[in-house]
């Protein structure tokens, strides 16, 4: 490999799936990431809390932490790197947290640039609306919330008054 002097950024645009309106972050990366640290970067630019399996879905393979049954398993995650994988611009990667709410990412490269002299990388650019709340029920909690706060909640939470979010 090259060295990080000299090294490529990925530019990814990050978006939740069956959520609307968009739900996205834009990232930079450096090419010697790997999937875990995808992860744990994903993990601070959604505002999740990393307390549930996940997965990398490309080329046909899993990577990430799964659940085989008996046991955790990391395939590969920790130790493959985007230089590894050979990522292409407009090239898809599906990234899924917590397999009981199911949330869906879609990785999109979006562009490839010379790595800068003296930035620190990952950094989030640009992203669209804040994340969900961690356990809300998936995509369909998250509207149904978005729902109750729409149409009666918010009121009561104007009005300082408990509200039970959630399920």
């Amino acid at each position: 490999m090259s060295g990080v002097a000299n090294s490529q950024v990925y530019q990814l645009k990050v978006s939740l799936r069956r959520i609307s309106p968009m739900i996205s972050r834009r990232l930079l990366v450096p090419e010697e990431m790997t999937l875990y640290a995808l992860h744990r970067t994903i993990q601070i630019a959604f505002g999740w809390e990393d307390c549930h399996l996940h997965a990398f879905k490309l080329h046909g393979r899993h990577y990430g932490r799964t659940w085989t049954g008996e046991r955790h398993r990391d395939a590969a995650g920790r130790e493959v790197t985007f230089v590894d994988l050979q990522l292409r611009v407009r090239q898809r990667i599906l990234y899924e947290y917590d397999f009981g709410d199911l949330w869906e990412h879609e990785i999109r490269v979006e562009a490839k640039h010379e790595r800068e002299g003296g930035k620190v990388y990952p950094v989030c650019i640009a992203g669209a609306r804040a994340g969900p709340p961690q356990d809300i029920g998936g995509p369909p909690g998250y509207a149904a919330l978005l729902d109750r706060l729409r149409f009666g909640d918010i009121e009561r939470l104007l009005r300082g008054e408990d509200v039970v979010l959630g399920r």
